[in-house]
């Protein structure tokens, strides 16, 4: 299956830095890490493709879940309960158009996807949880560590320069808002590298400077902060490392979701319908890139195409079972490339009965 992909996720409505001090993002950046696989089942945001773009029929589709519509119509920034929010980012509306070979629509089809399982949506399982309260606060103890730093080295850079009469206090004030942009520099770069062995070596002096661990702790007693100073000064970036880890048990959870699609080809001034159910879940090492188990059931009441006239006699039931694996991730973990492997039983309900077992095919996406 050849597919080009459009996803317009929760990334639309996350700018900034992986932790920004809005702790109320990290859910929608977590949310990106979701194999594309999940993506597929259940839409984020916005996501549309085409199908066989260059054979002779191709299929446009687009899904949009119901936060997307509402924030079309009443803006991004409403607010909404949070069980509201929660079922409007995971239901969607879907909507297919099947084009034939001189491009005209031979047949469209319109349905929902309607959650039933949702363990991977982070916003609705993990704010009151152990995960979330890791994660609170590596985020606030890497901003408190960078915020003292900040102030201890301009304060210290200050005192050194006040010392010298060679310096006017237009000089000095220079000096300091130099040496003051400069840590900041240097902060943003091992932040973004996630490595905090970057730091500058005056950094690096100031992190194991008694003087600089009693006025840190003056301002901030978190019980967490003093694994986050030796974590920074090992360059390990702990903030990102509990996002990874929450990140990938989270790919891991299940997810379990009906769809009931009605279609209407146009050709043949047919009906039909579909239910589905799509069941998936991660397993495997969180240090590997995750496997995915999925489980989908498809039950279509369709035309008999042995009958030329229009009828309901076609109602193949479709069992599919098989494992998808991310074969390629990029630096934030966000899969790139995936491989799924799935054996297939059908069986026609319907005046002529056809059964098919032990179908094996192969997909990959990219």
């Amino acid at each position: 299956m050849k597919k080009i992909l459009i996803t317009g996720g929760c990334a639309l409505l996350f700018i900034g830095q992986l932790f920004a001090q809005d702790i109320a993002a990290l859910p929608a950046k977590i949310d990106q890490t979701k194999t594309a696989n999940t993506k597929d089942i259940l839409t984020s945001f916005v996501q549309s493709g085409i199908d066989n773009l260059l054979g002779e029929k191709r299929t446009f589709k687009l899904s949009l879940s119901f936060l997307a519509i509402d924030s079309l119509m009443n803006g991004t920034k409403a607010k909404r309960k949070l069980n509201r929010e929660t079922f409007f980012r995971n239901s969607s509306l879907n909507l297919n158009l099947l084009g034939d070979s001189a491009n005209h629509i031979a047949k469209w089809s319109a349905g929902l996807t309607l959650e039933l399982i949702n363990k991977k949506d982070i916003k609705a399982n993990v704010v009151s949880g152990k995960n979330w309260v890791e994660l609170v606060a590596a985020t606030n103890d890497y901003h408190s560590i960078r915020g003292s730093a900040l102030v201890y080295l301009k304060n210290a850079v200050k005192n050194k320069l006040a010392i010298d009469i060679s310096l006017n206090d237009t000089q000095r004030a220079h000096l300091v808002e130099h040496a003051e942009v400069a840590a900041e520099s240097s902060f943003d770069l091992a932040f973004e590298k996630k490595d905090f062995k970057l730091l500058s070596p005056e950094l690096q002096h100031i992190l194991s400077d008694p003087g600089f661990i009693a006025y840190l702790k003056t301002a901030n007693n978190s019980s967490t902060l003093d694994n986050a100073i030796v974590s920074m000064k090992a360059g390990v970036h702990l903030p990102n490392v509990v996002f990874q880890r929450v990140a990938q048990e989270f790919s891991r959870k299940p997810l379990w979701i009906m769809k009931p699609t009605v279609s209407y080809d146009r050709v043949h001034k047919q009906g039909e319908y579909l239910l589905e159910s799509n069941f998936t879940a991660g397993f495997g090492s969180l240090e590997r890139t995750p496997w995915e188990f999925e489980v989908i059931v498809k039950f279509l009441i369709g035309a008999d195409s042995t009958i030329t006239s229009a009828n309901y006699k076609n109602k193949p039931l479709t069992l599919s079972v098989g494992v998808n694996k991310v074969l390629l991730e990029n630096e934030n973990k966000e899969s790139r490339a995936e491989f799924k492997f799935f054996s297939q039983y059908s069986n026609k309900i319907g005046t002529f009965q056809c059964i098919q077992r032990n179908l094996v095919a192969c997909n990959h996406q990219v």
